[in-house]
């Protein structure tokens, strides 16, 4: 790898499980009037790789990286390890990368080398017609960041820092994504960069547009994952990480129209964490939130 390579170009990762949604992805990479030398690194597995390679042949610059079982951390790993130019952005196959974003993250990388930066973003929820731009320029710092994982029951999160709108240089001392986990895994990859000494700055320009499903995030949820977060944020703290458990995993689930999986989720929460008093109240509270929002919801 030559030093021109390194100082001129970007890798773009992109892990797929096939959705439609690549192609708005990839023609919305192609939009940016600032991507000069670039490689759009796939991972997905060898049905959909194929599949890719004959819908897009026009895009010459496309890597395809094999990879059989569904695993967004290992696809991020696996991604990263194959890119070739020393600056590195990951986006997701269902949200749609902004123009300019390449220079913007090119700008402030040549400012600070030690730091991941992350995007704003146009936040969309699927089905409803709120736009919302989510991020501001800011430096974060750890203390402020880990409370994300403790908010009050009814609060918004502090941050909103998506992986998928993120770039860093190329660096064999960056964290590797946990591979344990099924969701959240954006959050932990965050903790473990300031552990190692990395900076997470923001820029307040958006740089995405995000789409978000709540249904489809709460189908994510399951009880191993919680268990590895625990493990995960115990090592820092062990009252947050039962804050966590108890006030965070269930909250999402709560507000969502899925009564069946909120039950089984609230019954191997107790079954696995042994709840204390003052937690058993806190899982009576979202219980009714959960039997108040689907009541409300069926109003409308």
């Amino acid at each position: 790898m030559t030093t021109k390579e390194l100082s001129k170009g970007i890798s773009i990762v992109i892990p797929t499980i096939g959705r439609d949604s690549i192609t708005n992805v990839l023609n919305s990479i192609h939009l940016d009037e600032t991507l000069i030398q670039h490689e759009i690194v796939i991972v997905a597995n060898s049905k959909i790789c194929k599949k890719i390679k004959q819908s897009y042949s026009e895009y010459k610059c496309i890597k395809l990286v094999i990879q059989e079982k569904a695993s967004i951390s290992k696809s991020r790993n696996k991604g990263i390890s194959h890119c070739k130019f020393n600056i590195i952005s990951l986006v997701d196959d269902d949200d749609l990368w902004v123009n300019g974003r390449t220079k913007l993250f090119q700008d402030e990388l040549q400012i600070n080398q030690k730091a991941v930066v992350f995007g704003s973003a146009q936040f969309n929820v699927i089905g409803r017609k709120m736009k919302v731009q989510l991020g501001a320029n800011q430096r974060i710092n750890f203390e402020d960041y880990k409370n994300i994982f403790k908010p009050k029951i009814l609060s918004k999160q502090d941050f909103f820092l998506q992986v998928g709108n993120s770039a860093f240089l190329n660096n064999t001392q960056l964290p590797k994504f946990n591979e344990k986990i099924a969701y959240l895994e954006d959050q932990i990859w965050i903790l473990d960069l300031f552990q190692k000494g990395f900076e997470v700055n923001q820029i307040e320009e958006i740089t995405l547009e995000y789409f978000f499903s709540r249904e489809r995030a709460n189908c994510r949820w399951d009880i191993v994952t919680e268990k590895e977060i625990f493990m995960r944020l115990n090592k820092i703290d062990s009252v947050l990480a039962r804050k966590y458990v108890f006030k965070r995993s269930l909250k999402s689930l709560a507000l969502s129209l899925n009564k069946n999986l909120f039950n089984k989720a609230k019954l191997e929460i107790t079954r696995e964490f042994q709840p204390r008093l003052k937690e058993k109240l806190q899982i009576l509270f979202l219980s009714v939130i959960n039997i108040c929002f689907r009541v409300w919801r069926k109003q409308f």
